[in-house]
């Protein structure tokens, strides 16, 4: 947890080294009369990303472990609410679900909680 914390400090060593990585993206806008909302054909701006990845070349190489393993048993990307991200699949909550339960049918119904 200490590697966490100093990797995100605002001020910390690893925060001021890090870069960005540029995504072009379609980003709706308001039309030129204000009247709608375009949808634009092609990416229309830049948005600035950084990952957790990122940091691991600033981890002491002698307290970090990198496993290998079946993309589609160990790996379903959470990033979006339901009705949301693209293609079958997706990266939406449902998917990780679906993924979860292709794996063992027994699990999810154990785990599942609603938040009242």
């Amino acid at each position: 947890m200490d590697f966490l914390a100093a990797c995100c400090h605002p001020a910390g060593a690893v925060q001021t080294a890090l870069v960005y990585h540029v995504a072009r993206k379609k980003v709706p806008h308001v039309s030129a009369d204000g009247a709608a909302t375009c949808a634009p054909a092609a990416p229309n701006a830049v948005k600035l990303e950084a990952f957790i990845f990122d940091v691991y070349a600033y981890a002491d190489a002698a307290a970090v472990a990198v496993l290998e393993g079946e993309r589609a048993a160990d790996f379903a990307p959470v990033k979006n609410a339901e009705g949301t991200g693209w293609g079958p699949g997706g990266d939406r909550g449902g998917a990780a679900s679906s993924a979860l339960l292709k794996i063992d049918p027994r699990v999810l119904p154990q785990v599942r909680h609603v938040i009242p």
